[in-house]
């Protein structure tokens, strides 16, 4: 199995208050969490690598679209 994990921080004086929060879609496994001055999204359960990468894009723009929305401004760490 192969997992997705995208670390982001917000400015200073920005949060989000996250209690750590799992869920599953169609057979992944979604998870969100704060670990010191990171947030990280991690989605796991992929078949093959080739599955995870081809996933990178929807689930970028999805996070990149709910921080937008919520007028946080991400600082992306890749």
């Amino acid at each position: 199995m192969y997992t997705l994990r995208f670390p982001f921080t917000l400015p200073p004086g920005r949060e989000i208050a996250v209690t750590p929060v799992s869920d599953d879609l169609d057979g992944l496994t979604l998870l969100l969490n704060k670990r010191d001055s990171f947030y990280v999204f991690t989605i796991s359960g992929f078949p093959t690598e080739e599955a995870a990468k081809r996933f990178i894009n929807d689930v970028w723009a999805g996070l990149m679209w709910l921080l937008v929305h919520r007028e946080l401004p991400p600082n992306a760490v890749f």
